[in-house]
């Protein structure tokens, strides 16, 4: 669990969707350097005025987890995070019982003169629950619903490699916004869906899903991102970087992605950050093969993939510095739209003050 900042106000996307629209949600997360493709804006959108869960599908490093990231950033919402690891548990991931707990608690209320059927009947408590992150998350909801705060972002990251009865336990909070749990006095989370955690379900492999899952969420599909969306994502991401390095970095990934076969494990958006980052904080203006070299930890993952890698630095050291007609005029269009906004906020009228 990553806690909201509480010196600072929180924003509920759900209440800025309906009252100020799409291109409101669209501003919040441009803030944090995510920009969304429009369909999954428009998805996500969809989501929030229906308080529904949502369900991103869609290759590795489209962009799937770093949305719900985003989101809880842009709006300062506290986040809760379920990895999807496989062998996870049950109890891991909703909840178990601390056996060990009830155990010394019913011995206590017996030597105290408890009759022994009472006291095993007192022991089903929250007290005597440990709460996994998930379950966690509905119940921080209705904590918040009490102090006036926005929901918590909950992300459900490769929901795939659950096992499917770890999948399937999910489907009542998802559909009502709480769960009974056997035994325990009451449920955990809220009943008024507009308290709802902001459930964000991410999986590369939607085919491995049960079909029950699936139908308790809104489902978006994430491509991976065009040439000239990865511009504008590495503009927003790295505004330190400049034209150059911005377009070379594009153009080495687009090469690695389209006419590269051998590299299989494809740079997503999270490795074209890195790489860009990596070369800016460390000054470079001239991308050379050995340049190149000593930063293919940002773009491979495996020693096959290196390998290859390192055996087409000449290719990688031409695309970086041969013009590319498209690349070279989005680069181009999105530094003029940073500087016509800083243009655009220079004439606005400073206030006067008496």
């Amino acid at each position: 669990m990553e806690l909201r900042d509480s010196n600072k106000p929180s924003i509920d996307p759900r209440r800025l969707v309906r009252d100020e629209g799409t291109h409101a949600l669209a501003n919040i997360l441009a803030a944090t350097g995510y920009i969304p493709q429009s369909h999954t804006l428009s998805d996500v959108a969809l989501a929030l005025r229906q308080y529904h869960p949502i369900l991103f599908g869609g290759p590795r490093g489209s962009g799937k987890t770093s949305l719900g990231e985003a989101l809880a950033q842009a709006c300062n919402l506290t986040l809760f995070y379920v990895p999807g690891v496989e062998g996870l548990t049950a109890g891991e991931v909703l909840g178990s019982w601390r056996v060990r707990a009830q155990e010394q608690a019913i011995e206590q209320l017996i030597q105290s003169g408890t009759d022994p059927r009472t006291a095993r009947s007192l022991v089903w408590t929250e007290e005597f629950f440990e709460r996994g992150e998930f379950l966690d998350a509905f119940a921080y909801a209705s904590e918040a619903v009490q102090r006036n705060e926005p929901p918590p972002v909950l992300i459900v990251d490769e929901v795939e490699k659950l096992e499917l009865k770890i999948q399937n336990l999910l489907l009542q909070p998802l559909a009502r916004g709480w769960a009974n749990v056997p035994k325990l006095l009451g449920v955990i989370g809220v009943r008024e869906r507009e308290h709802r955690p902001i459930v964000m379900l991410t999986s590369n492999n939607l085919k491995m899903l049960s079909e029950p899952l699936r139908s308790r969420c809104f489902v978006t599909w994430m491509d991976l991102a065009t040439a000239e969306e990865e511009v504008q994502i590495l503009r927003a991401r790295v505004p330190e970087a400049g034209p150059y390095l911005i377009g070379a970095a594009v153009k080495i990934t687009q090469l690695i992605k389209w006419d590269m076969p051998q590299v299989r494990d494809k740079p997503g958006l999270r490795e074209s950050i890195d790489l860009l980052t990596a070369l800016t904080e460390d000054g470079v203006t001239l991308l050379t093969e050995n340049v190149i070299a000593e930063y293919l930890a940002c773009l491979g993952k495996e020693q096959k993939e290196l390998s290859n890698l390192r055996k087409a630095l000449a290719r990688l050291e031409d695309a970086a510095n041969t013009d590319h007609p498209e690349i070279d005029r989005w680069v181009e269009a999105a530094f003029a739209v940073t500087k016509q906004a800083m243009n655009s906020e220079m004439r606005m009228p400073q206030e006067v003050h008496a």
